[in-house]
C-alpha cells in the first residue's frame, strides 16, 4: 500500500492538498494528535478529514500516526536493543503490554525477538519492513539536514 509522506499529490484541489500538508506534518508528532484537533487544523470535519486521507494517502490519520510511532520504535530497538519499555515509551504507549500486542500485529514478532542481537528477524515481512524503514527515515534525515 502507498504511504505517502510529502509532496504534492496529483489532481487535488488546493484546499485539499493544504489539509493533507498539515495532517501529515501534525502526524510526525512522536505523541498520537486527537482526531478532534487533526481536523480543526485541516478545517475538515474528522470523518471527512478520514475519508480525505484514506483517498488520497491510503490509511486513515489514526492509522498513519500509530504505523509511524511502531516504526520510530522499531528504529529504537535496532540503536538500543536492551529497553523495550524505552522504545514504547518513544511510540507513545503508556502500557509496555499494549506496546507488545501492537508491535507483533505490525511486524509480525515481538519487541524483543526484533530488537535481539541488533537486527529484525529474517522472516521476509521484517526484512521488507526493515529495509522500508531504512529507506524512510534516511529520507527524513536528509530533509531535515538539507
Amino acid at each position: 500500500m502507498l504511504h505517502r509522506t510529502s509532496g504534492p499529490i496529483p489532481s487535488v484541489r488546493p484546499r485539499q492538498q493544504a489539509a493533507i500538508d498539515r495532517l501529515l506534518a501534525l502526524t510526525r508528532a512522536p505523541r498520537p494528535v486527537p482526531a478532534s484537533r487533526l481536523a480543526r487544523a485541516t478545517h475538515y470535519a474528522p470523518s471527512r478529514l478520514r475519508a480525505l486521507a484514506r483517498r488520497l494517502l491510503g490509511e486513515p490519520p489514526a492509522r498513519r500516526q500509530r504505523r509511524r510511532r511502531l516504526d520510530a520504535a522499531a528504529c529504537a530497538l535496532l540503536r538500543d536493543p536492551r529497553s523495550v519499555a524505552r522504545a514504547a515509551r518513544i511510540a507513545g504507549f503508556r502500557s509496555t503490554e499494549a506496546f507488545h500486542r501492537a508491535f507483533r500485529a505490525r511486524f509480525g514478532c515481538t519487541p524483543r525477538a526484533w530488537s535481539r542481537a541488533g537486527a529484525a528477524p529474517r522472516t521476509p515481512r521484517a526484512i521488507a519492513l526493515g529495509a522500508a524503514l531504512a529507506r524512510h527515515f534516511a529520507a527524513d534525515r536528509s530533509r531535515d539536514h538539507g
